[in-house]
């Protein structure tokens, strides 16, 4: 996903109360991870996805492992998402089209239009645990938006604890939600301070929570939150391709209520 500076929010949707705030105040570190002077002449890391694995993060310093290196061969996978857990085995989701059905649902051939997988739906299906990742049934639309620009990918679902769940999608404007406008973001530049002052980016984009338990429950602590995205020097003019993405982290500062 590439985002023009100040345009595109995270989107949180709450479906009841929980123990987070009204708005949020973030910090940001400096970029963490970009790409390494390899051969590969990549120019960019983004989309994160991140687990903690023995206490410890891959990190910037750590070596890269690239899919086209993996039995699964070359090809685009773009937006990875990596649960572990079902079968005591890594999952890793990608959006390159079908994952997990034989045959694309009636209900998206319906409702698809133009727009492939990446439309103004976003789809609900499910499987037992036990099945996993096979099986998905009972597909169905979860939230719509008929504006395709307001309302678009990128969304990661998080247990919250209790019963709870939240949804974070890329988004460009406003729902009855929380943090969802450009005056009260999720996080935007308007609400992140920068370590010593370095407003690095001013791109603060597709991303993922830092996770309190490693499995695929997706669990997250609101009263802690940190924030893995990607972001962009301001002055970058570049083709969608070549744009010069860096990983950096945010962590709330205001309090969870």
């Amino acid at each position: 996903m590439s985002l023009a500076p100040n345009v595109l929010l995270p989107f949180l949707l709450v479906p009841t109360v929980v123990s987070l705030p009204s708005s949020f105040r973030w910090k940001s570190s400096g970029p963490l991870i970009g790409p390494k002077d390899d051969g590969r002449n990549i120019v960019g890391i983004k989309d994160p996805s991140i687990v903690e694995v023995n206490g410890k993060y891959h990190a910037n310093s750590a070596i890269f492992h690239y899919l086209d290196q993996a039995p699964m061969g070359s090809g685009y996978r773009a937006a990875p998402q990596v649960s572990f857990k079902p079968h005591n085995l890594w999952y890793l989701a990608y959006q390159n089209g079908n994952n997990f059905f034989g045959d694309i649902p009636s209900i998206i051939s319906q409702n698809i239009g133009n727009s492939n997988w990446v439309d103004i739906h976003l789809y609900h299906s499910q499987t037992p645990l036990s099945n996993f990742p096979n099986g998905m049934t009972n597909t169905v639309i979860a939230l719509s938006d008929p504006n395709k620009n307001r309302f678009f990918e990128a969304s990661t679902v998080y247990c919250a604890g209790k019963g709870r769940h939240l949804l974070i999608v890329a988004l460009d404007g406003g729902r009855s939600s929380l943090a969802d406008t450009k005056a009260n973001p999720f996080a935007r530049s308007n609400n992140v301070v920068f370590n010593n002052g370095n407003a690095w980016t001013k791109s603060i984009s597709h991303g993922e929570m830092v996770r309190s338990q490693t499995d695929q429950t997706m669990s997250i602590g609101p009263c802690s939150l940190r924030y893995l995205y990607q972001g962009l020097d301001p002055l970058a003019s570049r083709d969608c391709n070549s744009l010069p993405w860096r990983l950096s982290l945010l962590t709330k500062t205001n309090s969870a209520y």
